[in-house]
This record gives C-alpha cells, structure tokens and sequence, in this order.
C-alpha cells in the first residue's frame, strides 16, 4: 500500500501547490512540507485531509508524533506517506 499511499500524497501535494501557484517544485521523500515547500500549518492539514479521503483511511494523528510525544513541527513527505500507510481505513473506505 505504500507506493499507492506515495503516489496520492505526491498528487494530492502537487495539486496543493498548484493552487498556490507553485509549479516547479522539486519534490521528494526527504522534502519538508515548511522548510522547502513553505507550507502553512492549513495547507498541510489539506494534504493530509485529502489524502485521508483519496485513501478511505483515517490518520492516527498518534503517528505524527516526535519520540518524545511532541508533536511534529515539519513533516517530510516520508512521514506523511508513512503515518497514512499505518492508519486504519475508514467507516466508509
């Protein structure tokens, strides 16, 4: 499921972008969602959301937490696709 996972973060990201009127964005696994996207805390919750929906699964937000139970301050899209892999499908999915 993973790959599948990958392919709908990176669509659903690109899309997002788009949108911002970004278009030559060089995306990759390592690729932070603040630090090289300059994404604001409401667009990530959009990539997330869509992608929750695209998926039919439902984020355990317990898997974007830091070792140390803090939250996370700047995903990569690595630790997008993974907490999305992990997360159990919805009611309706």
């Amino acid at each position: 499921m993973s790959d599948f996972v990958h392919a709908v973060v990176l669509d659903v990201l690109t899309k997002t972008l788009a949108g911002l009127g970004v278009t030559d964005a060089n995306i990759g696994d390592n690729t932070h969602m603040v630090a090289d996207l300059s994404l604001s805390s409401v667009d990530i919750i959009h990539v997330l959301a869509t992608s929750e929906d695209h998926l039919g699964v439902v984020l355990a937000l317990e898997t974007l937490l830091a070792p140390d139970g803090r939250a996370m301050s700047d995903l990569t899209v690595r630790e997008m696709v993974d907490a999305l892999s992990v997360s159990p499908l919805s009611e309706t999915g």
